[in-house]
């Protein structure tokens, strides 16, 4: 039927109190909120309870259920659909674990990454959505609900009528399994998303990140080597003098050191450091450059650089590397220790684990940059993902931010 009910605590007057979009009753655009139902297929409720209201409208099918109404005085007519919003959900919810949800049967379950399409928002606490591709409409803890869930203030006062739900099986893209974000300070909860096409002439670039001594430049290079011509990195500046060999423009831009420092101080670097006396560093012009050029451009950065990086300007594709388990670590430093990263060959025990304790940290912290995680079970399999998921971002329409595409 597709609306939920309440009780008047003054007069016990069982009333409408949403009407779900795109349902049966929203479509006839005859009963509205605060409308008092007064018989169920011709049989008066004045003496029935609220549950036993909600047994008998489990009973009806949609088809053969008629319902004897007392307007509020609501006018009647055509009204405009409210205009749609897409979100990327960065929680997991699971109504029927929910005990502040007061229509769990109304509601649906969703996972961290899933893009939910928002058709209404008038309720503050429960939004009225479906699963983006997905006919069935439901609620959903709105952020301001979800954040008094976290802080555990969640409270109801209304009941289910019933909504019947044929959910369709989806495929996933790519595995989102960020752990729940309840250390920030801010709860993450969604994030305003639209859909933008793959340009014919530019590619998004790809940022490779993850904890302290995941890899990134063995992960680098394995992916250089295994498709050689195919990916590149941006050029980087350096104040070192031009050896034998090299080319400007290709293996450096060269600058002095007054150049090096007005370029940081200008902020058009995005990461630099100083080694044997000379700085080396990757340019915000850099990267545009390769970009510019049609070319795979691959970054290797920190995670608390993506702040910076994730904009309209930009658009990248993050992907974030995670160690893989002790046990399966163990077995390649026996067995193939050639599908590590140098660095990981010799790890303890304890380095394991504290790498797996940094990365979880990082992608709670970082959560909202991230598009792809890939567990790095080995060197191979690993740069192969990375080459699919590259593919599927050059060839696929993508939901970003929203807010990369409205101005500053």
């Amino acid at each position: 039927m597709g609306a939920t009910i309440i009780q008047d605590k003054k007069t016990g007057a069982i009333k409408i109190k949403r009407i779900l979009e795109k349902s049966p009753i929203a479509v006839c655009n005859k009963i509205h909120p605060g409308d008092q139902i007064k018989k169920i297929n011709g049989e008066s409720i004045g003496d029935k309870t609220l549950d036993e209201i909600c047994d008998l409208l489990s009973m009806t099918s949609d088809d053969h259920c008629s319902l004897t109404i007392a307007s509020a005085g609501t006018v009647m007519g055509a009204t405009v659909p409210p205009k749609s919003r897409f979100f990327r959900a960065f929680f997991n919810y699971e109504p029927l674990a929910d005990n502040g949800n007061p229509c769990r049967e109304a509601s649906f379950s969703f996972e961290l990454g899933d893009i939910l399409e928002v058709l209404n928002t008038e309720d503050p606490s429960w939004w009225q959505a479906k699963k983006f591709n997905s006919p069935t409409v439901g609620l959903i803890p709105s952020t301001e609900q979800r954040i008094r869930f976290l802080n555990g203030q969640s409270k109801s006062d209304f009941t289910l009528v019933r909504v019947k739900s044929k959910p369709k099986k989806k495929t996933r893209d790519f595995l989102f399994s960020i752990t729940d974000s309840k250390d920030y300070k801010e709860p993450l909860t969604y994030i305003e998303v639209t859909h933008i096409k793959p340009s014919k002439n530019k590619r998004r670039p790809i940022i490779i990140t993850g904890a302290k001594g995941f890899g990134g430049n063995c992960v680098r290079d394995r992916l250089f080597k295994k498709y050689p011509g195919k990916y590149q990195m941006a050029v980087p500046h350096t104040t070192k003098s031009k050896a034998a060999g090299e080319v400007e423009g290709e293996s450096y831009y060269y600058c002095n050191k007054s150049e090096m420092d007005a370029l940081i101080k200008g902020k058009e670097m995005i990461e630099y450091t100083k080694l044997g006396g000379h700085y080396y560093g990757t340019s915000y012009q850099s990267v545009k450059d390769l970009i510019n050029s049609g070319r795979n451009c691959i970054l290797n950065l920190h995670p608390q650089l993506l702040p910076l990086l994730c904009n309209g300007d930009i658009r990248p594709h993050v992907i974030f590397i995670e160690s893989s388990s002790e046990v399966r670590m163990k077995h390649l430093m026996e067995k193939q220790p050639e599908e590590l990263p140098i660095n990981q060959r010799k790890f303890t025990g304890g380095e394991i684990r504290e790498l797996r304790f940094n990365s979880e940290r990082l992608l709670r912290r970082y959560t909202e940059f991230v598009d792809t995680i890939i567990t790095l079970e080995s060197l191979t399999s690993t740069v192969d993902l990375i080459n699919r998921v590259v593919e599927r971002v050059a060839g696929y329409p993508a939901w970003v931010p929203k807010a990369w595409l409205e101005p500053n």
